[in-house]
């Protein structure tokens, strides 16, 4: 809620009914800038669904206290989510995305398995590359091949995502 719109100011009321201070805000930080606001135009959060009032010095401490913890929550549930892709890989599993030329996924193991088609252009390239010494030749004389990047025709929407 803000005091100014594109159409000019708002009226501004005393109340804000929310559902609860978790779906108010995805950070604490932004709860509390959204709390200055309300302060600063006399209007107190009061939640429909908990026993929460920021009318109260009692009401701003509980409300303080939760958000608190829901912005631990989420960083812990971040924390964790990156601590299994990094296991995942440390165990040569994919965790998703586009394969690389040379590779393809393979759902049934989580894992991409070599492309020997790929791969042997994989290979020509680098000795293309011992040979030329010169990136610029190589991808001169990869040009001239008609050698490409792997396309989105070959990436159907299935194989973008994480195995």
């Amino acid at each position: 809620m803000s005091a100014d719109s594109p159409t000019g100011p708002l009226p501004i009321c005393n109340l804000n009914a929310a559902v609860g201070p978790g779906l108010s805000s995805a950070s604490l930080f932004d709860f509390a800038r959204l709390m200055q606001i309300f302060e600063k135009h006399g209007v107190s959060f009061v939640s429909v669904t908990q026993q929460l009032n920021s009318s109260t010095p009692m009401g701003r401490l509980t409300l303080n206290v939760l958000l608190s913890f829901a912005q631990f929550e989420r960083e812990i549930v971040s924390e964790r989510t990156r601590d299994k892709q990094s296991a995942a890989r440390r165990k040569g599993k994919w965790t998703g995305g586009y394969p690389v030329l040379g590779y393809d996924p393979d759902p049934s193991r989580g894992a991409l398995v070599v492309n020997d088609r790929e791969a042997a252009q994989v290979r020509e390239i680098f000795a293309l590359f011992l040979r030329n010494g010169s990136l610029d030749c190589t991808l001169a004389e990869m040009h001239q091949r008609g050698w490409q990047m792997k396309d989105d025709a070959e990436r159907p929407a299935a194989r973008r995502a994480a195995v």
